[in-house]
């Protein structure tokens, strides 16, 4: 069975009601993206990469915050492993990610015609313990969209369950309808959280935050990287494991700000993101 697994993983089309949801609501929830034996195959190797000692044990050896992403961080709100596919070219997440199957699901969600750009993948798990405690404090509400140095729309991340993923494990939530606002600012310890300097224009435009998104193996969802997210901790004693990836416009430009993955490549503000980091998926 394993030998099966490291060939092209299935991605399923999405539906065109799955894509009328996205348009609408900046997410969108996808059952059985990929098949749970898959995701099963997904969650082995990376729970044998991320973990440590249990994030109380005092003097834990235990990854530290890197801004620049490091393999493995704590990230203050998970712990992370980045480019299992992009630079380590494991199955079977490498096929997953470069595939023209998610290709051709991308092109579709960025809606007009263009080709697709690889931005980023990694592993993010949620891990039980403090509230308070690195790689399990409450993700806030924020955009990624702010976060990135790509200068137009269209960049979206998938977030697929290599676990069930219970509302106590730290489900995903959307703020619906957030993708129209535009981008709303900066989120981080020095900057004014996002709901609070626009609660009225929300209100106004109709957001509203979802119930947790609950996900089964192999099931994921989709956020436009302006549409507003975020996740509580993980109150269970089990990990909440997903993979993400992220995708761009083939024709995005570079803004000129630092970001990890851009650092060492040589780009500049204006380049559009000819590298080997960035390659183009779909078309192929």
């Amino acid at each position: 069975m394993r030998d099966l697994l490291i060939t092209r993983p299935a991605v399923r089309d999405l539906k065109p009601d799955e894509i009328a949801f996205y348009r609408e609501n900046g997410w969108v929830k996808i059952e059985a993206l990929i098949p749970p034996e898959v995701a099963a195959e997904m969650l082995r190797i990376a729970t044998e990469i991320v973990r440590t000692p249990d994030i109380s044990e005092e003097g834990r050896r235990a990854p530290q915050l890197d801004d620049w992403g490091s393999k493995v961080v704590d990230s203050g709100y998970w712990r992370d492993y980045h480019f299992i596919a992009r630079d380590d070219r494991r199955e079977p997440f490498h096929s997953l990610a470069f595939g023209p199957e998610i290709g051709r699901n991308s092109q579709r969600l960025i809606g007009r015609g263009g080709a697709v750009r690889f931005n980023t993948d990694f592993i993010a798990v949620k891990v039980p313990g403090p509230s308070d405690s690195p790689a399990n404090r409450p993700t806030a509400p924020h955009q990624d969209f702010v976060n990135v140095p790509f200068d137009r729309v269209g960049n979206h991340n998938y977030w697929i369950a290599l676990n069930q993923v219970t509302a106590e494990q730290g489900a995903l939530r959307f703020y619906s309808g957030s993708h129209r606002l535009g981008p709303l600012g900066l989120h981080d310890d020095d900057h004014e959280p996002v709901l609070a300097s626009y609660q009225a224009l929300m209100a106004a435009e109709g957001v509203e935050l979802s119930d947790p998104v609950t996900l089964n193996p192999g099931d994921a969802t989709v956020h436009s990287s302006t549409t507003i997210h975020c996740a509580p901790s993980n109150t269970t004693d089990v990990w909440r494991v997903g993979y993400v990836l992220a995708y761009m416009p083939a024709d995005s430009r570079y803004t000129g700000a630092p970001y990890y993955n851009v650092a060492g490549t040589g780009l500049k503000m204006g380049d559009t993101f000819d590298h080997a980091n960035f390659p183009i998926i779909y078309p192929q």
